[in-house]
This record gives structure tokens, sequence and C-alpha cells, in this order.
């Protein structure tokens, strides 16, 4: 609720007894609950004076996509969109760094992920599965701890909410064989090569998302709907 603006910044929250009958829960579970409201700097507790919503929008963090994906129950699309934009974004850089920087081990296993993925073209839901361990396994090559801190947070979006990001997986799985190309580009330390094959393929699924997401923002009451909210 705060995440999605019904609660503004500066409102003062009910006192734990009346969110504790509110949400028919007991007053340890609100006090917990409080207390991580606090640590993530959502809202501010004072002893005696209660808890006060922050404006987050100041102190947002990239884990909060994930509560921010879905607003009572339906997605969020400019929130979509953001995760996609990232993706495409960090995708080529990622390639790039692993280029000159991936150790044997992740070679061999972006080489391994490859041949799984043309493997299972055929299983969008499997395929799904590899395709973020080989995004995870390139920002591992990549040496660059920002960006896999962004692949495992974008990652707990896109496998918790996996039914909706799969609408965009069908082109991807015609271009399975791009991600062998793509190991042997950096295998080989073609940066080039590697950030085009990279951008190729993210490019495909986004384009697909985003007649998804034109569609679903024309008629906004046959959007999306699921995910954890």
């Amino acid at each position: 609720m705060i995440l999605s603006g019904r609660i503004a910044p500066g409102t003062k929250l009910p006192a734990e007894r009346a969110l504790s009958l509110k949400f028919q829960v007991n007053r340890g579970a609100v006090r917990e609950a409080l207390s991580r409201l606090s640590e993530n700097r959502l809202v501010s507790v004072k002893q005696g004076s209660g808890a006060v919503v922050n404006d987050w929008t100041g102190n947002f963090r990239l884990d909060f996509l994930a509560d921010l994906l879905f607003v009572n129950g339906r997605l969020n699309f400019p929130v979509f969109r953001s995760v996609l934009e990232l993706r495409e974004l960090i995708g080529p850089e990622m390639a790039g760094l692993a280029c000159r920087r991936a150790a044997p081990k992740e070679l061999a296993e972006l080489e391994r992920l490859a041949k799984e993925l043309s493997r299972n073209s055929g299983r969008p839901e499997r395929f799904q599965q590899l395709e973020y361990r080989f995004n995870q396994t390139l920002a591992r090559a990549s040496g660059n701890l920002a960006f896999e801190f962004m692949v495992n947070s974008i990652g707990s979006i896109y496998l918790e909410n996996a039914r909706i990001f799969r609408l965009g997986i069908a082109p991807l799985l015609r271009q399975a064989g791009k991600y062998g190309q793509l190991a042997r580009a950096i295998r080989g330390r073609e940066e080039a090569r590697a950030r085009k094959l990279m951008n190729d393929l993210f490019a495909v699924s986004g384009r697909a998302f985003y007649r998804l997401l034109g569609v679903a923002e024309k008629n906004p009451k046959g959007g999306q709907n699921g995910g954890r909210r």
C-alpha cells in the first residue's frame, strides 16, 4: 500500500492495536512488519509517537521493483517497462565485460547452458529457467558485482512472475542457437560480436513485450492479472 501510493508520505499509521484488528493478526506480527518497514526506510518509527510513512522514492532500491510490479493484483505497466529497459541496457555491457574477464569455468558453464537452451527450445518453462541461469552466469563472468546484484534482483522478479514474462519467451525459442554463438564469441574474446548478439537476443524478446504492453495499456481493463500481489 505504501509502494503503490495508496498511503501518502507523511501519513501517520494507525496504532499497533488498530493495525492488528484491521489485518487480523497479532500485535507481534504488526511489530515485526513495522520493524521491516523501518529497516527498509519506508517508515520512521518513534517511541511514543507511532510510525510515519516516508517518501520512499528518495530511498528507492532495486529490490522494491518486485513489490511495485503488481498493484491491486494488476500489472504495473510503467514498472514492467522499467524492468525491460534495465535488462536491455545491462545485457550488452555484461557480454562485453565477460569477453575481457570470463574465467575458464565460466566460459565452460556458458557453453553448457547454451547447449541446454538449444535442446529445450520446445519447452518454454524450462527454457525460461535456463535463460535466467545463462544471464546469471554471464553477469558473474563480467566480474562486475553491481551487474550480478541487478541480474539477481531482476531474476527474482522474473522467476516469481514467470507466467507474465513467458509471454516474451516465444521469439527467443526460435533464436536459441544464438546463445551458442554468444558463448563462442565470449570464449573468442570477440567483444563487438558478443555485444551485438546479446543486444539482438534482448531486443527480440523486448519487442514482443512492448507489443503486449502497447495493447494492454490501450485496454487497461484487459491488463494482466496475477503475480505475487
